[in-house]
């Protein structure tokens, strides 16, 4: 074969190579943000029910702290410290053996704290057909010492 050939045949690989790459990397690239979008989310949910957790957690403590509603909520968001907007409500519930909601007063009624913490997710790019926020909500229910 001609050294001339030889050079033509060289440059059609490169060229083959530099168009594989190309259409290879228009793929693998929106891959690759949507699996790390889909992590972020994966852990903001975790850190959601985390916050939620911790939030009953210290509510659930003392029968004093269920109705510290800055407390529980500061527990809940120092759990979180990621997520910058988490939303935080808690609620103290009364319960009868049974499960039934009652008075908190009724004698027996088993006491609990409700806490629920929300956080809206953004993801970092908008991807076709797939929502780019999404709410995350969390509710945790301990009863009380």
């Amino acid at each position: 074969m001609c050294p001339k050939m030889k050079s033509r045949s060289r440059a059609r690989q490169r060229g083959s190579a530099l168009m594989e790459f190309a259409l290879g990397s228009a793929v693998m690239i929106p891959l690759l943000f949507g699996t790390a979008d889909f992590g972020r989310l994966f852990y903001a949910s975790i850190e959601v029910a985390n916050a939620a957790s911790a939030g009953a957690s210290y509510g659930s403590f003392t029968l004093a702290n269920m109705s510290d509603t800055t407390g529980i909520a500061s527990a809940a968001t120092n759990d979180a410290p990621d997520l910058a907007n988490l939303q935080v409500t808690s609620s103290q519930v009364c319960q009868n053996s049974s499960g039934a909601p009652v008075s908190c007063t009724t004698i027996g009624a088993y006491k609990y704290v409700s806490v629920t913490a929300s956080y809206t997710f953004n993801t970092l790019f908008s991807y076709a057909g797939i929502p780019s926020t999404v709410s995350l909500s969390r509710t945790v229910m301990m009863r009380g010492q």
